[in-house]
């Protein structure tokens, strides 16, 4: 964007939208934490982190200019916790709570912790753009006529960085699971036996190079670093109306108790969705409660079938991962069948939402 006026227009589209969304923000002995939580709407969540990370960029190379921005700029790494830093330093709507301290496992004291709040966080980044706009506006770059040979020379040079930036280790996946651990275990097992690494949660934790990090941060830095998302939709909660709101149209499915998702595998895979839709795969195993949000996308059926395990791999590849078919052991590789019946007794240690 040319200028902090634009941003204002952007985030005041976003006001209404982030109205119940808030940033918090932890300090103090335990380190340091940025949070965007409140209601659960991914769209207009991660609409807001984009704008926030390209203001956040922005406000950087204003910050070559005007050095009394170097102490927010220099403190963050990520663009958009550079924009909530400068929220907190210069807006003036940063709320401080009460202090608070932790203990260690005898119950002494180890350190104090200390937090705040930014609420309204759409109208407050939208007076922030107007505010730098008047102290720090944005230098707009001097446009300049080239020849089409330095046209082509500069396209080369984007593209040669953009490979070197999405240089993605194309046998890494991630798999959004619920509590069905022999499922899970299974398709495990099959992802190796096609040359694939999955990525285990204790290895996403590390990923976040924090001690205490949230859910958020832990899959965002998985979702980046594998090739491919598999969400595995298994039925471990049973799911139907309530009676006062079933109609005599609806479905069988929505008038009695049927397998469904966890909560939190739904709602990661909104997530993979909103972030990285092309490399994203949905598989089932038995049948589970449909839900409209992912209708009209396409569902891989999975069971032991060499054809079900093929399509899988294929549509695996297609995300751009590098599988290996060249054996056979991926034709019996994992249980499928066996996840299925038990559905209902197995137990992952996964956190739990």
């Amino acid at each position: 964007m040319k200028s902090w006026l634009e941003f204002e227009e952007r985030f005041r589209s976003v006001a209404k939208s982030t109205q119940y969304h808030r940033i918090d923000f932890q300090w103090g002995d335990a380190g340091e934490y940025w949070r965007l939580c409140g209601a659960p709407s991914n769209t207009h969540s991660h609409e807001f982190e984009a704008l926030s990370e390209l203001a956040g960029s922005a406000l950087k190379k204003c910050a070559d200019k005007h050095k009394e921005l170097l102490p927010i700029v220099t403190l963050e790494k990520d663009p958009k916790h550079i924009w909530y830093r400068a929220i907190k330093k210069l807006s003036g709507k940063f709320e401080t709570g009460q202090p608070a301290h932790q203990v260690d496992k005898k119950g002494k004291f180890a350190g104090n912790i200390f937090s705040g709040t930014v609420y309204n966080i759409g109208d407050v980044s939208a007076n922030l753009c107007l505010t730098l706009h008047g102290r720090h506006p944005i230098q707009e770059k001097k446009v300049t006529v080239t020849s089409a040979r330095e046209n082509i020379k500069s396209e080369k040079v984007q593209m040669d960085t953009k490979k070197i930036t999405s240089d993605i280790d194309k046998k890494k996946i991630f798999v959004v699971h619920g509590r069905n651990v022999i499922a899970r275990d299974s398709l495990f097992h099959f992802l190796r036996a096609i040359g694939l690494s999955p990525i285990e949660w204790n290895q996403a934790t590390v990923l976040s190079a924090k001690g205490a990090p949230f859910i958020g941060e832990i899959l965002e830095k998985a979702f980046s670093e594998a090739q491919a998302i598999v969400v595995l939709i298994t039925g471990d909660d049973e799911a139907k109306l309530r009676n006062e709101f079933i109609r005599d149209n609806d479905p069988q499915y929505e008038k009695t108790l049927t397998p469904q998702a966890r909560a939190n595998v739904l709602f990661e895979a909104g997530m993979a969705f909103g972030t990285h839709p092309e490399r994203t795969i949905i598989v089932e195993l038995g049948e589970t409660r449909p839900f409209s949000d992912i209708a009209g996308r396409h569902i891989i059926k999975l069971n032991n079938s060499s054809g079900r395990r093929q399509e899988l791999a294929q549509r695996l590849e297609s995300a751009g991962c590098l599988i290996d078919l060249s054996g056979t052991d991926w034709h019996s590789a994992g249980e499928f069948a066996k996840c299925v019946v038990s559905a209902n007794s197995s137990f992952s240690s996964h956190p739990i939402y």
